[in-house]
């Protein structure tokens, strides 16, 4: 800790546009003190954090609501926070609004690279440490914070955001179209509306490219000369400009397309641009690409498209959903699904996050091993809405045996005594309860069938369970049991609905 004294007090507002020195030379801060912008205090601005549509609001006006925030907190740290625009939305926002430059000595492996001097090389993590020791007397204090941190969801590799080269999808002349027909989709629930709208709203250009080994090669070639571009749409067309005969069976993985050469106007040569597209693009696509279609299967993809319903977990609003209607209206000019059904997750008994290195996995055979398929089905049908998040419990789900037994006995009885089975044509009901039994049923039908159609599953589940457990076995078996025993003389046993 190096000592020191307060000289003078002043407002923030005061250090606007003061110059400093860089506590660490390397040749990228001595390029960087050549540019005016750089190495100076600016004063922070509010950034937007969170834009959520306001349910209340958005069914009255449509309004949203909105959540500002600085990056430089006044309980915590010295009142100034390094910016640096190449690495992190909210600093590249802060360096355009003050015009800063945008540097980013960062590869692709996530080392340092040459302007970072003696830390070449070194993957960013590891240099931490040796950074900080490297400051010697200019370091007034270092600590350990814990905070939250990006992460791969699969091997917890801390994740590095960098400035890169990437091809973008202008969404500015397709938003008002998407919003607009959006309005004719059916959302279930309705609030899947008002998020996919949200996402339309402050959705960024889209970067349908990624520079990695596996994936659909972008179809882009460019001159070395002259930097004109080619953009090819077809196998035949490949064929067509190559500047060497491909063969019949043609692989179009990245590997090999990065060895096809074509042609330019100007008699120079065009590579193809190393990067891949977006996985997200791949699904956006689907709908036609699976079918082959333009190339053939026209009429076939003319019939389905645009679907009836798509049914996916919520957060593919910003998902699946939000990347085929963005490829939908870029191509075609329409939505491509005319229902979309939004499902909860489904959590283990404590509410987590099923997951095989947790050991909380319940497999769906092992499920059905152990309740068996009617009450796996019941369950999912009658305890929770589709769109909430739903805690499976083994224990709850075996408790709707009891109910099916009660289901499998009604069943049994009626097999047992019914005399409906022998007659030669059915008998119009007669007693009352057998009218009203025939009325609870048809209201049935019509309470399902509704429930179906709004996506309301666990309503539909629970209007049958309240039938057949209430009304038919608990009331109107208790009813014409008498009537319909073998010694029963009564005119109407045959009439009896079972």
């Amino acid at each position: 800790h190096l000592p020191y004294t307060i000289l003078k007090k002043v407002p923030g507002r005061q250090l606007d546009g003061l110059r400093y020195q860089p506590a660490l030379p390397c040749p990228l801060q001595d390029e960087l003190s050549k540019n005016p912008a750089a190495h100076r205090v600016y004063v922070s601005i509010p950034l937007l954090k969170v834009r959520q549509a306001s349910k209340v609001a958005a069914s009255k006006v449509g309004s949203q609501e909105e959540s500002f925030g600085h990056l430089v907190e006044m309980d915590s740290g010295t009142g100034l926070v390094h910016t640096a625009p190449g690495h992190g939305e909210a600093d590249n926002k802060i360096g355009r609004h003050y015009n800063l430059p945008e540097p980013s000595p960062v590869n692709e492996k996530g080392c340092l690279t040459e302007g970072a001097g003696q830390f070449a090389g070194l993957y960013v993590k590891k240099a931490d440490p040796l950074i900080i020791q490297s400051l010697g007397s200019n370091l007034l204090h270092s600590g350990q914070v814990s905070h939250s941190y990006p992460l791969c969801w699969r091997c917890k590799t801390p994740l590095i955001y960098r400035m890169s080269h990437q091809w973008y999808l202008k969404l500015d002349t397709l938003k008002p179209a998407i919003l607009k027909a959006n309005k004719a989709v059916r959302w279930l629930p309705e609030f899947g509306r008002d998020r996919f709208n949200e996402v339309v709203e402050t959705a960024p250009d889209w970067a349908i490219t990624r520079q990695r080994y596996w994936g659909i090669p972008l179809p882009i070639w460019q001159c070395e000369k002259c930097k004109s571009q080619n953009v090819i749409g077809s196998v035949a067309e490949l064929r067509r400009h190559s500047t060497e005969k491909l063969p019949e069976e043609l692989d179009l993985h990245k590997d090999t397309v990065d060895k096809v050469f074509l042609k330019c106007a100007c008699g120079s040569m065009m590579s193809r641009s190393p990067d891949i597209m977006d996985v997200w693009f791949d699904s956006g696509i689907t709908p036609w690409a699976s079918l082959g279609y333009p190339f053939k299967n026209k009429q076939l993809f003319n019939s389905l498209f645009p679907v009836d319903l798509i049914d996916e977990s919520q957060d593919q609003v910003r998902g699946w959903f939000y990347s085929l209607m963005t490829t939908s209206f870029a191509i075609f000019g329409k939505v491509p699904y005319k229902t979309v059904c939004l499902n909860g997750w489904v959590l283990d008994e404590k509410g987590e996050k099923m997951s095989k290195s947790l050991g909380n996995v319940i497999w769906a055979a092992d499920g059905l091993d152990k309740l068996g398929a009617d009450a796996l089905r019941l369950f999912y049908c009658s305890t929770t809405p589709p769109w909430e998040t739903q805690k499976f419990s083994l224990v709850s789900a075996r408790q709707l045996h009891s109910f099916l037994n009660i289901v499998w006995n009604t069943y049994e009885f009626a097999d047992t005594y019914s005399h409906r089975k022998f007659l030669a044509k059915p008998v119009p009901p007669e007693a009352p309860e057998d009218q009203w039994l025939i009325s609870r049923l048809n209201s049935l039908v019509k309470e399902v069938a509704e429930n179906y159609e709004t996506f309301s599953f666990h309503l539909a589940g629970r209007a049958i369970i309240n039938f057949l457990l209430n009304d038919l076995s608990r009331w109107y078996i208790k009813l014409v049991r008498d009537r319909i025993a073998p010694t029963s003389s009564d005119p109407t046993k045959q009439s009896a609905v079972c």
